[in-house]
């Protein structure tokens, strides 16, 4: 991978460049417990950069245990573009926040967001907020329609502002937001869509919201608030909000700034 993070506090990573990895273009991770709990990265943020033609994921926040998340990240406007996996690869994490991302011309989904512990006691991901994002052209390197924004069994998301689209008739990337269950005792709760721009493409419009209800006829996506640009300009339903802090606490201890990681993990990637 390019670079890697766990276990870290109170970190900045400005403006670097990370591409033509074998995996992750920027990882964020759980450090393995030795002889004491697993420790999460915290306080982290990334400001700029590129991600790009990366092995794996342009950048991914995620944990090997249930009971230890990254905690208070901020990816404020990074560019993921044309990886192998997601743009964006939300795993594990609380407090997240999304600002300004550009995800264009991924393999898989350009933000994908999960929550799927082992043990449903637990919550590996919960209060993210993705604010303006400009979503276009994704689902490169799968054969089956998927969403610009993935969000499967979370909790309280917020989605504002931002555009997804579709322009190029090979992107797979045929719906706006998809939301997905995970089993039959958890779906998407919680969830806050206003004024996201999905209705417009130059093959096929994206469909605004695609609601994944055929597993589970008896699921439904409790507390959706839900207002988007369609094509129609119609706005629809409200009700239950819910509080989304994202706080990035005290002075950066670390500060990586202008770097640029390629070709890591092994052969280079030709993309």
């Amino acid at each position: 991978m390019g670079i890697s993070l766990a276990g870290s506090d109170k970190i900045i990573i400005s403006d670097c460049i990370s591409h033509h990895n074998k995996g992750d273009g920027l990882y964020i991770g759980v450090n393995a417990p030795i002889a004491t709990l697993p420790k999460p990265a915290t306080n982290v943020q990334v400001a700029g950069g590129f991600y790009h033609c990366n092995g794996n994921s342009g950048i991914a926040v995620v944990s090997g245990f249930d009971n230890a998340s990254p905690t208070n990240i901020q990816l404020l406007n990074n560019s993921v573009l044309r990886n192998d996996g997601r743009g964006i690869n939300i795993e594990a994490g609380w407090n997240v926040l999304i600002s300004n991302p550009t995800a264009v011309d991924n393999g898989n989904a350009g933000i994908w967001l999960e929550n799927l512990p082992k043990d449903q006691s637990n919550t590996r991901t919960i209060r993210v907020q993705i604010t303006n994002p400009f979503v276009y052209n994704n689902g490169r390197l799968v054969n089956v329609n998927l969403a610009g924004i993935g969000l499967r069994a979370v909790n309280q998301v917020n989605i504002n502002g931002g555009k997804i689209f579709k322009t190029h008739p090979t992107s797979h990337q045929n719906y706006g937001i998809g939301l997905y269950v995970c089993n039959a005792d958890t779906s998407c709760v919680n969830l806050r869509i206003l004024d996201v721009d999905a209705s417009t493409g130059e093959i096929k419009p994206v469909e605004p919201l695609d609601l994944v209800m055929h597993l589970h006829k008896h699921i439904s996506f409790m507390n959706l608030f839900m207002g988007y640009a369609s094509q129609d300009d119609r706005f629809m339903g409200v009700v239950i909000l819910m509080a989304m802090p994202c706080l990035f606490y005290g002075t950066a201890i670390a500060v990586v700034t202008g770097t640029c990681v390629h070709c890591l993990g092994g052969d280079s990637l030709d993309n």
